[in-house]
Order: structure tokens, then C-alpha cells, then sequence
């Protein structure tokens, strides 16, 4: 069984303005259903396989909830998680926001770090992201001053990344500027207090979660925001398409140094905790961000299951890329698009997109 879905998104114009911003994620809530009276082996088995996108990082999820639940069988790949974000964010930046900008796309770079990334060759993907990607070691390019470094780096246009970031800063400063907070990068156990309780008492949660009651980003943007580099254009321009392609590059360069110099995660990408039901907590950092699991077992048998998904946090319909729509100006239809696909790319939904555009 696969699990698909889109994100539909209704633009609705007032003159050259978005007037309202419509964000709907079509996807179905199915694990609630299908996983439930499964044995845990056969759950760790089905996850991973009913997701064609972060299907490694769906894996981990199920198997550290499972773990924490007390299922003894379940073990999780930590580096496995980092070479399939790796590979996430290559495939983002050098396909998904160039096309969405009408820019041609680097196929063979992303085959080549895919191929890496199957190989687990630390080394070489951080050579590929060298010269596709960076146009220089990646620590050089995190080792940049300040915005003005980075816009000099954009300038010069070295690999496609720089050209897009460039057109970006250049024509789109301030596009999917939103103030929805950005989703804390806490602990299972905080995670556990802000989320589950929601999640138990209403299985709608899921479709809609929030973090003190509100809609919050999760993603590169949420766990970088500390970086020289984020942290310059967020005080400038505020959370931008802009900031986030910048967040991203800034995440992947850490982590091909860090598969380069074979580190590992400590619990960053990967953690879990029990709950006071017996259930367990399953909670990945995916390249899309936050994924949450929530098992319980009785009986040796998986009897509620719960997914908590990185597309609901950032495409829900108070969240950061409906917030983000509303105001921006656009000449044209097509050029209003263009700046849509944008913000959607970089927000990067599991599944596909379709934008809709009308009048209010």
C-alpha cells in the first residue's frame, strides 16, 4: 500500500494582490487505520514501504516509537536518516527551486548524490555538494561572514543554487514572508507534552496539528535559525523564501561534513520517549522537518498508530505558507505562479502541489 495525496493551494486576487491565501493538504490519515491490529514486525515492515517520499525516515520514526512502546526488535539506522536528507535537500535545490523559478535543473548532481548516498560515501557526496552545490568546500561556504557574503557568493553565479539565490534576492526579497513561529527543536519528552495530549483526544490533530495552540514551521528554516548565515537574512527580511533556501544549504553543508568525518547524529535527528499510557513516541527530523509516530501495543499486537506528518505543520491552513501568500503582489498571473511554486518548493510538501488562481 502506497499513500499519496497533494496540496492544493487557491490564490484568491485583488487587483495585483493576494487577498486570501487557501492551503488544503489532501492527504489521507490511513496509518490511523491500516496499521492498527498489526504485530510490530509487521509494521516495521509496512511503514517504510507506504511512503515513497522519507520512506528511511518514516522507518525510524516507526521504529523508535515501537521501541519506546517496548517492542525489543526494533533498531534504527541514524546515518541512514542523514544520507536520505542529504539526498531530500539535493533534489530541492537543484531541481525543485530552479524549475519552480523556470530555470533548468541538474540531474546528473542529484543522481550523483543519490548514488553516494546508497554507497554511504561521506567523502564523495561532500565532494559532489563541493561543486554543484557550494562551488568551494562546504566549510568555506558556512565559514561566509554575513549577508553580504552571501549575496557576493550569489553574484557570482558559480553553480545553479547561487544563480536561483541570486534571482531570488534580486526579485523576490520579501515572497512567503510569514510571522508563524518557528517550531522549537525540543526534546521527545516537551514534544510529548505539546502534541500528544492533542493527538489522543482528537485524531484530527494529525490533519491540523499545532504548538501552543497555534500553527508553527518546522523544517531547515526551524532547526538553522541559529546559523550566522539564517540568522542575518531573518533579521533582515524575516522568514523568506529567501531564508529558507539559505537555511537548507546551510543544513546540507553540515551535514556532508559531518558523513565526511563520520559523526554522528547524537539524538538530533532521531529520539523517542514513553508516554504515560504505554504508548511510545517516535520523532524523526526528516529534510521536510518535524515527523511524529505514536504507537501503542497490547497483546503483541500494534493497537492505535499515529502519524503526525512534516507537511501538515507547514501546510496548514493558518500556517507559514498561507500566511506567507497573503499581500504578495504580482503583475501577471504567471509571474504570481511562479512566485507561489517558489514559496511551495522550498516549504516542500511530501506529496504534489497545484495552485489555483481567482478573484476574491
Amino acid at each position: 500500500m502506497t499513500l499519496e495525496g497533494e496540496v492544493l493551494v487557491r490564490l484568491r486576487l485583488d487587483g495585483e494582490r493576494v487577498a486570501r491565501a487557501e492551503v488544503t493538504s489532501l492527504r489521507p490519515l490511513a496509518p490511523t487505520r491500516w496499521l492498527a491490529g498489526r504485530s510490530p514486525e509487521a509494521v516495521l515492515a509496512a511503514v517504510p514501504a507506504a511512503f515513497s517520499v522519507c520512506g528511511v525516515a518514516q522507518g525510524a520514526a516507526a521504529a523508535r516509537a515501537l521501541a519506546c512502546a517496548g517492542h525489543a526488535g526494533a533498531v534504527v539506522d541514524d546515518a541512514a536518516v542523514m544520507y536520505e536528507i542529504v539526498q531530500e535537500h539535493f533534489f530541492r535545490l537543484l531541481i525543485g527551486a530552479p524549475q519552480a523559478l523556470g530555470r533548468g535543473v541538474d540531474l546528473p548532481a542529484v543522481a550523483a548524490a543519490r548514488r553516494r548516498a546508497e554507497e554511504r560515501s561521506g567523502a564523495a557526496i561532500a565532494q559532489t555538494a563541493a561543486e554543484t552545490l557550494f562551488g568551494m568546500p562546504a566549510s568555506e561556504w558556512l565559514a561566509l561572514e554575513d549577508a553580504d557574503a552571501l549575496q557576493a557568493w550569489a553574484e557570482r553565479g558559480a553553480t545553479l543554487p547561487a544563480l536561483v539565490l541570486a534571482d531570488v534576492l534580486r526579485e523576490m526579497p520579501d515572497v512567503g514572508r510569514s510571522d508563524v513561529p518557528l517550531l522549537t527543536e525540543a526534546a521527545p519528552e516537551a514534544i510529548a507534552r505539546g502534541v500528544v495530549p492533542n493527538l489522543v483526544r482528537d485524531s484530527a490533530f494529525a490533519q491540523q496539528p499545532t504548538w501552543n495552540g497555534a500553527a508553527a514551521e518546522t523544517g531547515p528554516l526551524a532547526r538553522m535559525r541559529a546559523h550566522p548565515l539564517v540568522a542575518a537574512l531573518l533579521a533582515r527580511d524575516g522568514n523568506t523564501v529567501a531564508a529558507r533556501f539559505v537555511a537548507r544549504l546551510a543544513e546540507l553543508a553540515t551535514l556532508v561534513l559531518a558523513l565526511r568525518d563520520e559523526e554522528g547524529s547524537a539524538g538530533r535527528w532521531v529520539a523517542g520517549c514513553g508516554l504515560s499510557d504505554g504508548s511510545g513516541l517516535g520523532a524523526v527530523q526528516t529534510a521536510r522537518g518535524l515527523l511524529l509516530h505514536r504507537a501503542r501495543i497490547e497483546g503483541g499486537r500494534v493497537i492505535e498508530y499515529q502519524i503526525v506528518a512534516p507537511t501538515e505543520w507547514n501546510f496548514h491552513p493558518d500556517g507559514a505558507l498561507a500566511r506567507g501568500l497573503v499581500d504578495m503582489q504580482a503583475e501577471d498571473v504567471a509571474s504570481l505562479e511562479r512566485k507561489a511554486r517558489l514559496a511551495v518548493q522550498l516549504l516542500d510538501p511530501c506529496v504534489a502541489s497545484r495552485i489555483e488562481v481567482g478573484h476574491a
